[in-house]
């Protein structure tokens, strides 16, 4: 409902994880609504959407601190392929190296060259030995999102 009002473009916020930290309010708020009375459901799902606004927005920030830490990380020229991978790891915690050279618009061979840096500074971890369909896991922003579900199931 959020994305097709136009509020969100990209993110589904874990509305349900919200209505969960207080399961005897949500509940009330039900009744309330069985019986006519929106408000209590209506302010429910308002401070449920709050908080995973906030539970986002700490995740933005991880992600924004996590990106300026592999600044630091790297050395390499303006124009190398390793600044956009850093980018596109950001939004996808496993990436392999066909994918990331389709969307980095690159041969796999830079692309594979750029993901081979990245796995040198421990940025990037090969997921298993194999040597054909290879993925690798981007363990720190894995670390985030974990980090961000665990804030959204709390009770």
């Amino acid at each position: 409902m959020l994305r097709n009002a136009g509020l969100t473009r990209r993110i589904l916020l874990p509305l349900s994880a919200g209505l969960l930290v207080n399961t005897d309010r949500y509940f009330a708020a039900l009744n309330a609504y069985r019986l006519g009375d929106v408000e209590p459901i209506v302010s429910t799902f308002v401070d449920a959407a709050f908080g995973s606004l906030q539970n986002a927005d700490h995740l933005a920030k991880d992600l924004i601190v996590t990106r300026r830490t592999w600044d630091e990380l790297i050395s390499a020229r303006s124009d190398s392929t390793v600044w956009p991978l850093l980018d596109y790891c950001l939004g996808h915690p496993a990436i392999s190296a066909s994918a990331a050279a389709t969307e980095l618009g690159v041969s796999q061979v830079a692309a594979q060259s750029a993901i081979d840096r990245l796995t040198e500074v421990g940025i990037l971890r090969q997921n298993s030995p194999a040597k054909r369909n290879r993925l690798w896991l981007v363990s720190d922003v894995l670390d985030c999102v974990e980090q961000f579900m665990s804030r959204a199931h709390r009770r």
